[in-house]
């Protein structure tokens, strides 16, 4: 089972599968790929499944990028504003520090630990340590939002092989598994949240998670 591979499909690999399926759900195709793989082999239709994921962004210009973006956004309120997305982020940025009284200092380190982990990582596209000073001074790109707390534009791919526990043990020293996978919807435009700090499916989905691992 392959997710998200749009236009790159290798048609020598997909014919040697015994099945395949796309999935297209913008930023959330790979949990998703790696959901429907979990249920594929959960339910005993597959042995063994590999959940894909690829995204090629250097075939267009930046502005292209920023515009294919904001598709998630409702085109009515938001897409034809002209706001991107560091600007949306910037605005809940804003919005999170002043409701629980958070230093933008604080908040970067995520980047930091980010950068930590892909110092470690030889296929990373940013492969190097940086500190909280390194972010704060790095150029401005949407008030508080700074170049190294922003994702980068690139291309890159990863790949989960998932199996049953037995399957697991045999191919792999160090098996990781899956103990709840769930999925919910909800309004995701900004202009329709009821909060715009919580993403209600994002709420819902880990509660569907929780229950199911304490009820199985």
């Amino acid at each position: 089972m392959l997710g998200y591979f749009l236009d790159y499909k290798n048609p020598t690999l997909i014919a040697k599968l015994k099945k395949f399926q796309q999935v297209r759900a913008g930023d959330a195709s790979g949990s998703l790929a790696l959901h429907q793989a979990s249920i594929d082999v959960i339910s005993g239709s597959s042995r063994t499944a590999l959940a894909c994921g690829v995204e090629k962004m250097t075939d267009v210009m930046i502005q292209e990028v920023e515009r294919v973006g904001m598709l998630f956004e409702d085109a009515r309120t938001t897409f034809h504003s002209g706001i991107t997305i560091p600007g949306l982020c910037a605005i809940l940025t804003k919005l999170y520090m002043e409701r629980y009284g958070a230093d933008y200092e604080d908040l970067v380190l995520f980047a930091v630990n980010d950068h930590r982990n892909a110092a470690n990582n030889p296929y990373a596209q940013y492969p190097f340590s940086i500190d909280v000073k390194a972010v704060m001074s790095s150029p401005l790109i949407a008030d508080p939002i700074r170049l190294f707390d922003t994702a980068g534009v690139g291309d890159g791919a990863a790949a989960v092989v998932l199996c049953g526990p037995n399957d697991a043990k045999r191919i792999a020293d160090t098996p990781v598994a899956i103990l709840a996978s769930e999925v919910a919807c909800s309004r995701m435009s900004l202009s329709e949240r009821e909060d715009l700090l919580s993403i209600g499916s994002l709420r819902l989905a880990a509660k569907k998670a929780l229950w199911s691992r304490r009820s199985g």
